[in-house]
């Protein structure tokens, strides 16, 4: 479905209530955030901040085998930490300049604990190691996985397509959410697993603490 068939079925937020909460740019070297006014939940994501345009990565995982495979995805999915070793992660950026949603390659959910405490309720954490040259850390940052999934897509609406791991199954390509659901603190959704959201509240409450390294995407919503 092209950007026009979205819009003329109203699957697009008005251009009018929407200015872009999720970028940073850096005018006159100062940093200015725009404002976003759109109303409903938002997938949280890491971002690569201006002011260091040469690093897309801040964080590397240090042996991934040090991972197996079925434990880390029972933490990811199902919330179980019995089974996950401590990961061991190098630091791209110095200590002072690692942000608060670190990013790395495997999109591992690492936040700082301050970042961490805002939804501490409704997560799950696991300690992380992060290396600093010589200097290894475990107190600043975890990993933070929602308790809840949420059965939030119009499954109608929904633009779908293969799944090359899964053949004969459908994956989501463009999700569109209901808008008849009361939206918890921090929750992944249904056939999105992997990623993360949080309520308008919770992503105010994120935005005015003032964390670094951190951006909003803004799902489509049932008209």
């Amino acid at each position: 479905m092209s950007w026009m068939e979205r819009e003329a079925k109203g699957l697009i937020p008005d251009s009018r209530e929407i200015c872009w909460q999720d970028l940073f740019v850096e005018e006159q070297g100062m940093d200015r955030k725009l404002e976003l006014t759109h109303r409903g939940p938002r997938q949280l994501v890491s971002r690569v901040t201006q002011r260091y345009p040469t690093r897309n990565q801040d964080l590397e995982i240090d042996d991934p085998r040090q991972i197996p495979m079925d434990a880390w995805h029972a933490f990811r999915f199902k919330g179980e930490t019995s089974g996950l070793a401590v990961p061991v992660f190098r630091s791209l950026a110095p200590r002072q300049e690692l942000p608060d949603m670190p990013t790395n390659a495997a999109s591992w959910p690492v936040f700082s604990r301050r970042l961490a405490d805002v939804v501490a309720d409704h997560a799950i954490c696991a300690p992380v190691v992060i290396s600093f040259g010589r200097e290894k850390e475990t107190a600043d940052y975890c990993l933070c996985v929602p308790k809840v999934t949420v059965d939030g897509l119009d499954r109608s609406l929904t633009e779908w397509k293969s799944n090359p791991f899964q053949p004969g199954k459908k994956a989501v390509e463009t999700p569109v959410l209901r808008r008849d659901i009361d939206w918890p603190p921090f929750f992944r959704l249904e056939e999105l697993e992997h990623l993360v959201f949080v309520n308008e509240k919770t992503a105010s409450q994120i935005e005015s603490m003032g964390f670094s390294g951190i951006g909003f995407e803004v799902p489509i919503m049932h008209p």
